[in-house]
């Protein structure tokens, strides 16, 4: 439900989404917009699976970590710098 209530709000579409176990990120988008969150995301607080989330959506618009992307992002969540900090402390 909040992947829906992210994209809505955003405007941004994936087309699937998977929870999987995954060793080395939290999630990844694929070039076909299928958004893969990694099942323990459930541990992080409600802020960073938000900003996880809406990372993920964003990169089914610009598929790098270009300045666009952190352009588009930084629209949805403003103070993104702060929880992408906090998200690179948290451990996987």
């Amino acid at each position: 439900p909040r992947v829906q209530k992210w994209s809505k709000k955003t405007g941004l579409e994936y087309n699937q989404l998977k929870f999987l176990e995954m060793e080395k990120r939290w999630g990844s988008c694929t070039p076909k917009n299928n958004i893969i969150i990694n099942v323990d995301a459930i541990k992080l607080p409600f802020s960073l699976i938000d900003y996880l989330i809406v990372h993920e959506l964003v990169h089914t618009k610009v598929k790098s970590h270009s300045k666009e992307f952190w352009a588009e992002l930084s629209k949805h969540i403003p103070n993104w710098k702060e929880l992408d900090a906090k998200m690179y402390g948290m451990k996987l």
